[in-house]
């Protein structure tokens, strides 16, 4: 290169060219790169992609979460309240009886449940919106799962309600609903005599039975417990009444012997209305016994009870009482409580308790019931006189059913029979301006008051 560009003569300034050949040879000297240096810077390109897709991913999630940040939670309103009890309450079309008819019409017995011999009570509770329709439907106590989801189904089948009031205002109201899906059998062999006479005595509102039939109405031999309308007596209560009184013949050994007391009786009013298979379900003594089949047996033809807007056979109980004129004179001494009868009052208040599904549900009201004391002091439950919701009747007869043995009650010196009553009044008490309305209802003079916290949500 020296002796190619050699120049005698000095030059003051350079021109920057270069001859060709000295790119050449530059050129020939110059290494190659491998492949494989090829293929790493290549492997970059999509490392770089994925860092800026990542990256670009995380910045959009920072500004979603700065967005939720600024947006306040929803404010809850006053319509969105629900009630417990209001002024008043929510009222299906119609009212009880044809909501009743409803469910009646529309439930199914799941066949399952009837093939395992499945029964019992499903508590309900829904909410009945301010434009009356139903929501939230919830088994507040189940028994079997495909019981507890037919409840839910046919009660969500519902039509609106009119809708409950408080102060003046349409607002949403928390009902709860007892459905008691019961077998039935043509010989009644899973349901007990005691339960039976309970559902014939037993009017708690809000609830319906729910019977299983494995041929519907067609079946001519079914008997009925309870139906949509009962049997009735041509003349009426007042009637049937007048009519024992005026038929029965008190046993004139029985009167010698001072026996009295009541017999509680069941028997089937036909589809024409005849009474047959009279039976007794608890006695006193065979000639009372006796006596009370005689005078049921003679009686009239009923007006036949209705299930579906159909004639059924019901079986229906009836107690008849037999007391003596004169029974509280000296010659008869009533049973005693142990310790007298403060002891039977204080016993009472201290164990019976007031059930918390009641308090949580806002029930209260008034229960009676009638016990017997037999001969050798025993307590046992006779029947409901009064109702008011199914969890207070329970623990009012659990605590009746818990007494001690009490001194048997005497006539002409020998132990007999006695029956009385019991009454329970379940009093519910709010927060002071909550605008909760406690039981005013009927008190009677002996009535033991058991008094509850109502909570309101």
């Amino acid at each position: 290169l020296k002796l190619t560009y050699h120049e005698t003569a000095a030059h003051l300034v350079n021109n920057f060219n270069v001859s060709q050949l000295k790119q050449r040879i530059m050129m020939m000297n110059k290494s190659k790169t491998p492949a494989r240096k090829l293929a790493k810077y290549l492997s970059i390109i999509p490392l770089v992609l994925l860092l800026i897709s990542v990256n670009s991913i995380y910045a959009a999630q920072n500004d979603l979460k700065d967005t939720e940040l600024q947006n306040p939670p929803p404010v809850k309103k006053d319509s969105d309240e629900v009630f417990i009890v209001v002024e008043e309450m929510p009222v299906f079309p119609g009212g009880t009886e044809a909501m009743n008819k409803f469910l009646a019409e529309n439930v199914k017995y799941p066949v399952t449940a009837q093939e395992n011999g499945i029964q019992g009570r499903v508590i309900c509770s829904m909410i009945i919106n301010g434009d009356g329709s139903i929501s939230e439907v919830q088994v507040v106590r189940g028994v079997d799962p495909s019981l507890d989801k037919e409840a839910i189904r046919v009660i969500k089948s519902m039509p609106n309600w009119t809708p409950g009031k408080q102060s003046g205002k349409v607002v949403s109201v928390r009902y709860t609903l007892p459905v008691v899906f019961r077998l039935s059998s043509g010989d009644d062999s899973l349901l007990t005599k005691e339960e039976q006479r309970e559902l014939a005595n037993r009017g708690e509102v809000n609830e319906l039975v729910i019977e299983s039939k494995a041929k519907e109405a067609q079946n001519a031999d079914e008997v009925f417990v309870v139906v949509e309308h009962n049997p009735e007596f041509p003349s009426g209560t007042d009637g049937l009444m007048k009519f024992i009184s005026e038929n029965v013949k008190y046993p004139a050994e029985a009167q010698e012997k001072g026996i009295q007391g009541r017999v509680i009786c069941t028997f089937i009013i036909g589809k024409d209305g005849s009474v047959s298979d009279v039976q007794v379900v608890r006695g006193v003594d065979p000639l009372l016994d006796a006596e009370a089949v005689r005078v049921l047996s003679s009686m009239p033809n009923w007006k036949p009870g209705k299930q579906r807007g159909q004639e059924v056979a019901v079986r229906y109980t009836f107690p008849v009482v037999f007391r003596l004129v004169g029974g509280e004179s000296k010659d008869v001494v009533k049973a005693e409580f142990p310790g007298g009868n403060d002891a039977y009052f204080k016993y009472l208040a201290d164990n019976i308790k007031y059930p918390v599904i009641a308090q949580e549900n806002g029930i209260q009201g008034l229960v009676q019931l009638y016990y017997n004391i037999d001969t050798d002091g025993k307590v046992s439950f006779v029947k409901f006189e009064k109702t008011a919701d199914a969890s207070l009747d329970k623990e009012a007869r659990r605590v009746i059913e818990s007494m001690p043995a009490w001194k048997p009650a005497t006539s002409n010196g020998k132990a007999t029979r006695a029956e009385y009553m019991a009454s329970f009044i379940f009093r519910l008490q709010g927060d002071e301006g909550s605008g909760f309305k406690s039981y005013d209802g009927e008190t009677p003079e002996d009535a033991i008051v058991i008094v509850g916290y109502a909570k309101q949500k």
